[in-house]
């Protein structure tokens, strides 16, 4: 639009000049110094992509070279056109929407320059409004919750210079309350403690407290609510059998609070909640193309959409402000975010609402549009709505006539399959797992809310961190991206994900064969014993399989010894038949062997034993997939071809302690290649069936 600078490579690409190849990719800037000299003019659109990125310390190194661009039809939104800008191993993401489809979502005013600005606050203040007044799913939520927390904070009225921790038990009408959620960061906040104790309630400065901890005290009230939830302050911080009772309750403290405040860009509690910020490239573009599509594309291709006037906004702004800010990194918020009712988030660069039904903005006060959303099938917040789901349900409540968030709207209204259901559980845990945990001890205790009401919604019970209705299905998780770290120490039986570091995936069988008629459960439960305390701390665990063991070993490839990879690469033999197979990189997955500590396949050869747990019998097909399995077709660059095969899938395990009949897990084998997979079921027939515990 006039006024609005372009680089030249921008221009060319407005005006349809810009070379798509045939998989619709074009060289945008050719070298990092054309880039660099695009952001410094600054050209509107190069500055919009990169807009999210220049906070990184290191964003000069991502663009060491040159970019390049991509143009695909949106996913979301067949009308949105995405604009992808690839930088070495990062990519941006923008929509283009075409002017005459933004009514609905209006055009955003330029917002203030800091978000404590009145306007910013009135938006939080109107969305808080309208859910507790209309929203009858998210009121239903909070009307279920029977246990409060043992304390809160006092924060008294608007200017009051003190606020105090008050026990609930002899509180009459404690009514409303808030919760905090924020990172605690390498300085100890503020702490409740046997020595605090009289100092918290008998009241102390607010001036006093972190920064966080105050502009929480500033919003509790600027709600009208009196209380506040904050962990640090409402649970006795040197007595652990106070914090494990109050642990056990975090699925009704969070459940039960009007709301909670989500600290997301503060690294410690000295980071507040309130930021300047600069307006101008939050604001979305209005650009004029003078582009045209190609009449000579065959069917199918893409091709550039129409002349006109476009509306340029972030793809996934929600991801980058919110889903991969450093609150979203602590491993304690992944169960906070999906309990909590309603959320207000702070981030660096806008306020944003969330909860049931809506998820807003400052720029999208109405609701955030489906290209500023992550997509349904990769939102990390996919279990908190399918247990909203089963809430309304359980209340008799019909999804047809309660609107449910923008970004589920393609649910399917009848119930959700279990295998389904279960899904979203595993997608729920890759996130939890990436996160960080300042206490190993925590790893199955910060998810223990969040499995009570899984658990209870399906009738199911987590043991040991898996469903025990499909405990061998459970068993066959992996792990990726590994960091050089120690083993910690014991806090789970090696069965469990929880046993380790690294982000835990779901099991590929399930992930690609989850729908396959022909996949089969080898092996039997006998039982399992496992002991853990309130707060889901376990103090043993073993369980006993009937299943038949195939004895190999394994020779990993030669690697860089710096190079902390769970994957193997190398020669499996079954030591019975000699038989070989080979597990190369990179790119085949004939044979896929992962081990769960990093660094094992430097410590050589391993004898191991070979339990199959899974298997299915499919023909090769090659088919389109997105990254849970779920076919599509493929037009869009985010998607993979792959082939469903015969398959087999198990444990690797080794014995304990000289042990005939005890033995530890120390990885996951999966074998797809026809002939190999055939000659381990001929060995798999002559081998006896025996019972063996796994510890």
């Amino acid at each position: 639009m006039p006024g609005e600078l372009h680089c030249a490579p921008c221009e060319r690409l407005l005006s349809g000049k810009a070379e798509l190849n045939e998989e619709s990719w074009f060289t945008h800037h050719p070298d990092a110094d054309s880039f660099k000299a695009a952001l410094e003019l600054p050209c509107v659109l190069c500055s919009l992509a990169w807009n999210h990125e220049k906070s990184s310390p290191n964003w000069q190194d991502i663009i060491s070279e040159g970019t390049t661009g991509h143009l695909a039809t949106s996913d979301a939104d067949k009308d949105v056109t995405d604009l992808y800008f690839h930088y070495d191993i990062f990519s941006t993401f923008i929509a283009l929407v075409p002017w005459k489809n933004i009514n609905h979502h209006g055009f955003p005013n330029l917002l203030s320059r800091n978000t404590r600005s009145k306007s910013a606050l009135d938006f939080l203040l109107g969305q808080y409004q309208e859910c507790r007044d209309r929203h009858v799913g998210c009121r239903l939520q909070a009307s279920t919750v029977t246990i409060h927390p043992s304390r809160l904070i006092n924060v008294g009225e608007s200017g009051d210079s003190n606020i105090c921790v008050r026990d609930t038990q002899g509180l009459s009408g404690q009514g409303l309350y808030t919760c905090l959620s924020h990172c605690w960061g390498q300085k100890q906040p503020l702490r409740l403690t046997k020595d605090t104790k009289s100092s918290l309630q008998n009241g102390v400065l607010v001036s006093s407290l972190p920064k966080t901890f105050q502009d929480a005290v500033f919003v509790t009230r600027l709600l009208g609510i009196r209380f506040l939830w904050i962990d640090s302050l409402c649970i006795f911080q040197d007595n652990r059998a106070d914090w494990s009772t109050e642990s056990s309750r975090m699925s009704d403290i969070y459940r039960g609070a009007a709301c909670t405040i989500a600290a997301t860009a503060a690294e410690n509690s000295d980071g507040g909640l309130f930021f300047e910020r600069d307006p101008t490239p939050l604001r979305p573009l209005r650009v004029e193309t003078t582009w045209a599509p190609n009449p000579d594309v065959s069917n199918g291709e893409f091709t550039y959409p129409q002349a006109g006037e476009y509306m340029c906004d972030a793809l996934e702004a929600w991801t980058y402000s919110v889903e991969e800010a450093p609150l979203n990194k602590r491993a304690w918020v992944c169960q906070e975010r999906v309990l909590s009712p309603r959320i207000m988030h702070f981030s660096r660069t806008q306020l944003f609402w969330e909860c049931h039904e809506v998820i807003a903005s400052e720029n999208y006060p109405s609701g955030l549009p489906l290209w500023a959303l992550p997509s349904y099938r990769n939102s990390p917040t996919r279990l908190k709505r399918h247990l909203y789901q089963l809430g309304l349900r359980r209340a008799d409540l019909s999804l047809e006539n309660h609107k449910v968030c923008r970004d589920a709207s393609n649910l399917d209204s009848q119930r959700l399959p279990d295998n389904e259901l279960y899904f979203s559980w595993s997608a729920f845990r890759i996130t939890y797992t990436k996160c960080a945990m300042t206490k190993e001890d925590d790893m199955l205790v910060a998810i223990q809310g969040i499995a009570q009401q899984f658990g209870h919604a399906l009738g199911d019970q987590l043991v040991a961190g898996l469903w025990h209705s499909r405990l061998l299905e459970e068993l066959c998780w992996f792990k990726l991206f590994a960091v050089k770290a120690p083993r910690p120490k014991w806090r789970a039986p090696s069965w469990s994900w929880a046993s380790g570091t690294g982000t835990t995936w779901i099991s590929n069988t399930l992930r690609f064969h989850r729908h396959c008629p022909t996949k089969e459960i080898w092996g039997d439960l006998v039982d399992v014993d496992v002991k853990a305390n309130a707060s889901g701390q376990i103090e043993r665990a073993a369980l006993r399989l009937r299943c038949k063991l195939l004895p190999a070993t394994i020779e990993p490839d030669a690697i860089d010894p710096d190079e902390p990879l769970y994957n193997v690469y190398g020669t499996l033999t079954l030591r019975n038949s000699r038989t070989h197979i080979q597990a190369k990189r990179p790119g085949n997955f004939d044979l896929d062997i992962n081990f769960d500590e990093a660094g094992m396949q430097h410590q050589g050869t391993r004898h191991v034993q070979m339990v199959i747990i899974q298997r299915c019998a499919h023909p090769h097909v090659d088919r389109f997939v997105d990254s849970e399995g779920n076919e599509c077709d493929g037009a869009d660059v985010r998607k993979r071809k792959v082939g469903l095969r015969d398959c087999v899938e198990g444990l690797l395990l080794v014995p304990r302690d000289g042990c005939d009949d005890h033995f530890e897990r120390v990885g996951l084998f999966r074998i797809q290649d026809g002939e190999a997979v055939g000659k381990v079921l001929r060995e798999y027939e002559g081998a006896e069936s025996r019972v063996i515990t796994l510890v």
